[in-house]
């Protein structure tokens, strides 16, 4: 599951640290599920609580037990407003820009794919899908959605929510390819080099310019300073140093 390796196992590795460890000064509760409530009850006082949360959804009976909240985004202090920022890392080596590749692709979680279908009616080009669990679609593996960034020269990521974090257009910008986006808190920051706003207009704009793979490389460079893995890692150790 993205939101796990992404919140949990790459963060751990750069900092050193164990997951599902039973001793430890600081306990972290990465989009903590029902079970783990009452972990957090059992830890308050003699470890520090954090609760990491990625999506809005409610979680207010395990937050009675935080010390400290993280979030991945900026709109989600919306709803959290004492929480630290701290935004998911980009993931593997990348590759090298070819938005000029025809394939246009979807990588996601089904449960995110009522909002491609959307985009689809209106769009009406051929979109390759790469999820979990659905008929006519590539199954979804990290080894399935490499391929898919390699192939695909521009991916399509249409939100469900306007909390979510910058991840999946700074992963594509990564890998090289070119983005069309749904315009949200987190990806207007990342608009110079990808398009955020109108989907079909934004397939029309990308469709014809030449520049395209100048505009990535330009791109790459900036989501590999801000949300490479151990920048990430960093401003995790910060964060935790200071509790």
């Amino acid at each position: 599951m993205a939101s796990y390796r992404l919140r949990t196992e790459i963060p751990a590795k750069h900092l050193g640290a164990s997951i599902n460890d039973g001793e430890a000064d600081v306990v972290v509760f990465s989009k903590p599920v029902k079970a783990d409530i009452d972990v957090a009850r059992q830890c308050k006082g003699n470890a520090a609580v954090v609760v990491d949360i990625c999506d809005p959804h409610d979680y207010s009976e395990i937050l009675r037990y935080a010390d400290r909240i993280v979030v991945s985004s900026e709109a989600l202090l919306e709803l959290h407003p004492t929480a630290t920022v701290i935004p998911d890392p980009i993931e593997g080596p990348g590759g090298a820009p070819h938005a000029d590749a025809e394939m246009i692709a979807w990588i996601g979680h089904r449960s995110n794919l009522r909002a491609l279908d959307d985009w689809l009616r209106k769009l009406r080009v051929p979109v390759v899908v790469c999820t979990n669990d659905t008929p006519d679609t590539l199954p979804w593996s990290l080894e399935m959605q490499a391929w898919v960034y390699e192939a695909a020269g521009k991916v399509l990521v249409p939100a469900t929510t306007r909390f979510k974090s910058a991840n999946r257009v700074a992963q594509a910008i990564h890998e090289g390819c070119f983005v069309v986006a749904s315009d949200i808190p987190a990806y207007r920051p990342l608009r110079q080099w990808a398009w955020v706003g109108s989907y079909p207009t934004g397939m029309r704009w990308a469709s014809s310019r030449v520049d395209l793979n100048d505009i990535v490389a330009d791109g790459q460079r900036h989501v590999r300073e801000h949300f490479a893995s151990e920048r990430i890692g960093e401003q995790w150790r910060d964060f935790l140093g200071s509790i």
